[in-house]
């Protein structure tokens, strides 16, 4: 199995990343020209598995869907980035559903149905050498025994049909462990992270705890008004984990590299760790976001880790995201850039 060779480092790209009951309007080509004039080389794609099951019968994938994969490969080709395709949605569970249909880890028809989707991404784009496969997103609710006979299953399907694709895992606990016991696979493994939570989350709607934890986070530092959110928040409160995880001394680069250290060993032993994702949602102050990115850029960088911000167009990326306008600037065709963080992640590319 071949390891790309380069260290890759770019964006994830979202047309595909929630099915609505409407057709993807397909990825742009200008995004994919941009990731490259930028600079970067990689593009993850988190998929909606629904995007290709809908409108189909037996066992036929939506035809329209995989012309709109196939055509951002194309264009990942033709501009030299490497183009990693990910189940975020996959059928039995996807991290944004609710906990009484995660059944991929327990259902012999959920993990076939993944096989069957995996072994005709294998066929399909057997002999593309830009092209990596990124099993599931963020896995959680199971065992890492569960979530290790999984990864495995996935990467027998693959490889019985393309036993040269190079495969990705995304670690374990919603992409924050390193798995245990793949080292034999020669695959590579995907951390995730959006630490301290209070930073990257600040007011992000899906995350309860981070709407009744409103105080504007400053980086580095500590968790603000912490005495005051320990009465808020008593034991036995459901948001009581924010001031019981991050309520003791300073938030900082060092507590970074603490949190990430166990993936910084593990590359160190000569395994291909990526960053799958990480980034600040729009609402904390620019100063506290673009220094945690610094920190979190350096230590990457120090440890030869590519990445993938979350995301390229949208809430945490630097496109569109939200921010003030003051803290964007125009571009040419009305989108508005976050040029200082642009910077930074051109500062800590490959």
């Amino acid at each position: 199995m071949t390891r790309p060779s380069r260290r890759l480092c770019g964006f994830n790209l979202l047309e595909m990343f929630i099915y609505n009951g409407q057709p993807s309007p397909g990825f742009r080509q200008e995004e994919i020209a941009r990731i490259h004039e930028w600079g970067f080389n990689f593009a993850r794609l988190p998929l909606d598995y629904r995007f290709l099951t809908h409108d189909t019968a037996g066992d036929d994938f939506n035809p329209g869907a995989l012309r709109q994969i196939d055509k951002v490969l194309d264009d990942g080709e033709e501009f030299g980035i490497h183009v990693s395709i990910n189940l975020h949605h996959a059928p039995g569970f996807c991290i944004n559903t609710p906990r009484e249909t995660w059944t991929l880890w327990t259902s012999k028809g959920a993990q076939m149905e993944n096989e069957r989707i995996w072994g005709m991404f294998a066929r399909r784009y057997d002999g593309r050498n830009h092209v990596s496969f990124d099993l599931v997103n963020e896995p959680t609710g199971c065992t890492m025994e569960q979530y290790t006979a999984f990864v495995r299953e996935m990467v027998e399907a693959i490889r019985c049909v393309d036993d040269d694709r190079f495969i990705i895992a995304d670690g374990y606990d919603v992409g924050r462990k390193v798995i245990e016991g793949v080292e034999d696979l020669g695959i590579g493994q995907s951390l995730h992270c959006y630490e301290p939570v209070w930073v990257t989350h600040h007011l992000a709607g899906w995350v309860p705890a981070m709407t009744a934890y409103t105080e504007p986070p400053v980086y580095p530092g500590p968790l603000p008004k912490r005495e005051d959110y320990a009465e808020t928040f008593p034991p036995g409160h459901p948001h009581r984990w924010v001031v019981e995880k991050y309520g003791q001394g300073m938030m900082d680069r060092e507590w970074l590299r603490r949190e990430l250290q166990p993936w910084f060993d593990y590359a160190v032993a000569g395994n291909w760790v990526h960053c799958g994702e990480f980034g600040v949602h729009p609402t904390a102050p620019h100063e506290t976001s673009l220094n945690w990115h610094e920190d979190m850029l350096s230590l990457l960088h120090e440890h030869g880790i590519g990445w993938a911000l979350w995301n390229l167009r949208g809430s945490f990326g630097i496109l569109d995201s939200g921010r003030p306008e003051g803290e964007m600037i125009s571009l040419p065709n009305g989108d508005l850039l976050d040029e200082k963080l642009l910077q930074f992640l051109q500062r800590y590319r490959q």
